[in-house]
C-alpha cells in the first residue's frame, strides 16, 4: 500500500500476481499469458503535468493484489473496439536467478539432544546421523571397506549432539561457503568454528555446499565445520581454518584453508537446507555455555517469468480516461496481463508515469515472480 518506490530516482514496473492468476500459474504453469491491457487510471489530462517517480499509489501488498484490481481507465489498442494486444511467444522467458545477501550475524541459541530422547531423538534420523548398530559400524570401518574410520566425519558416532536452529528468510537458503560461528564456554571463552570446503575442488569459490562425493551423500546439503579449538588445518600450529573469513573470494584470494578428508577433523556440521547447526564434538558439547553467534550470507534462488509488451507506432495512443481529449499524449501508468480467456492474471504498475506518443515506439519489460 502507500506509494510506489518513493525513494527511487528511475521509473521501475512493479508487478503482481492476481488470486486467479496464483491458482492458474500453479495449475497451468507459467505459459499462460497471452494479452496485455494498458492503463491510465492514475492520469488527470486537465492538469499540465504528470506524477512523478514516487508519486504514484500502490495495490496490494509487496507480492499480491486482491481479486477485484482492475484498470479503471483503459488506453485503446488501435481502434475504440480493441482494448488488448496479444503477446507474441518469443517475448516470455523462464528465468532463474541466485541473489546473495550481505553477511548477516545472527544470535543463536543451542540444546542439547540425546538419541534415546522418546521425542527429540527423532532428530537423528532428520540429520542423517548413526542410529541403528549397522549404521554405527560404518563409522568403525576405514574407507577401503566402505566406511569413515580416520576421516574428517570419524567422531560423528555419537548419542549426543548440540543443535543450534537459525533464523532464515522465506525462501533464503545459507551459503555454506563462509561462516563463522561464536560459542560462548561455561569458562568465558569463546571458541570460533568456520566452515570449509573439500581440497579435492580447485573451484571452492563458486561453490555453496560441500561437493565432496562422501558428504553430499551423507549430508546432502551441507557443509563441515571446523574450530581451531580442537584441531588447525593438518594439525599445522601455523594455520588457522579463521584465514580468507569475509575476503571476496575467500579460497583463491584470501586463503582460506580446505579440509583434507583423512587428516583434518570436523566437529559438526551445518545442515543448509534445514538451517541448524549440529556439533558432535564431546570437548565443545561439554563446554559449551548455551547461546553464540553466527555469521553468513545467504541467497535465494528465483524464478521468475519475463515478458516483453511492445507498444508500437499508432497503437495506444487514445484514452478512455474522462479527462482525455484527441490533443493529449496518453500518460501510461499501469498494465494489467491476461491469460486466453482474458480473465487477468497479473497487473502491473508503474512506480512513475510514462507518456507515449502516436508515432513513438514503446517497450516495456515485465517480470512476474513465480
Amino acid at each position: 500500500m502507500g506509494y510506489i518506490d518513493k525513494n527511487d530516482e528511475s521509473i521501475k514496473i512493479i508487478t503482481k500476481l492476481t488470486p486467479y492468476g496464483k491458482e492458474k500459474i500453479l495449475t497451468n504453469g507459467v505459459d499462460l499469458i497471452k494479452y496485455f491491457r494498458v492503463g491510465d487510471s492514475d492520469a488527470n489530462y486537465l492538469v499540465s503535468d504528470i506524477l512523478k517517480v514516487g508519486m504514484i499509489p500502490s495495490n496490494g501488498d509487496e507480492t499480491s493484489v486482491s481479486e477485484n484490481v482492475k484498470i479503471n481507465s483503459l488506453i485503446n489498442h488501435s481502434n475504440s473496439l480493441t482494448k488488448e494486444k496479444e503477446i507474441k511467444e518469443e517475448s516470455i522467458k523462464v528465468v532463474s536467478d541466485k541473489k546473495e545477501t550481505p553477511f548477516i550475524n545472527q544470535h543463536i541459541e543451542g540444546e542439547l539432544i540425546n538419541i534415546n530422547d522418546s521425542i527429540k531423538g527423532n532428530l537423528f534420523k532428520s540429520f542423517n546421523l548413526p542410529i541403528t548398530k549397522l549404521e554405527k559400524i560404518l563409522y568403525l570401518t576405514n574407507q577401503q571397506s566402505g566406511g569413515f574410520l580416520k576421516t574428517v566425519i570419524s567422531k560423528f558416532k555419537t548419542d549426543e549432539i548440540l543443535i543450534l536452529p537459525i533464523k532464515q528468510e522465506n525462501g533464503n537458503i545459507i551459503n555454506g561457503k563462509d561462516v563463522k560461528i561464536g560459542l560462548n564456554m561455561i569458562d568465558g571463552g569463546k571458541w570460533d568454528l568456520y566452515s570449509s570446503f573439500s581440497s579435492q575442488f580447485n573451484d571452492n569459490d563458486n561453490k555453496s555446499f560441500d561437493e565432496h562425493p562422501i558428504i553430499k551423500k551423507v549430508f546432502k546439503n551441507s557443509v563441515l565445520l571446523f574450530s581451531d579449538n580442537v584441531r588447525k588445518p593438518l594439525g599445522d600450529n601455523s594455520k588457522s581454518w579463521s584465514s580468507g573469513h569475509k575476503a571476496f573470494k575467500p579460497f583463491k584470494l584470501g586463503g582460506k584453508k580446505t579440509y583434507n578428508f583423512l587428516h583434518d577433523e570436523a566437529i559438526g556440521f551445518l545442515s543448509l537446507d534445514l538451517g541448524f547447526v549440529v556439533i558432535t564434538n564431546r570437548k565443545i558439547i561439554n563446554s559449551f555455555k548455551g547461546d553464540g553467534n553466527i555469521e553468513f550470507k545467504s541467497f535465494k534462488n528465483e524464478v521468475y517469468q519475463t515478458i516483453n509488451l511492445l507498444l508500437d507506432r499508432n497503437e495506444f495512443y487514445t484514452s478512455n480516461n474522462s479527462t482525455f481529449s484527441i490533443d493529449d499524449d496518453v500518460r501510461i501508468t499501469e498494465f494489467e496481463l491476461l491469460d486466453e480467456n482474458k480473465e487477468v492474471i497479473a497487473y502491473a504498475k508503474l512506480n512513475g508515469t510514462i507518456i507515449k506518443r502516436k508515432y513513438e515506439k514503446l517497450s516495456i519489460n515485465v517480470k512476474i515472480v513465480v
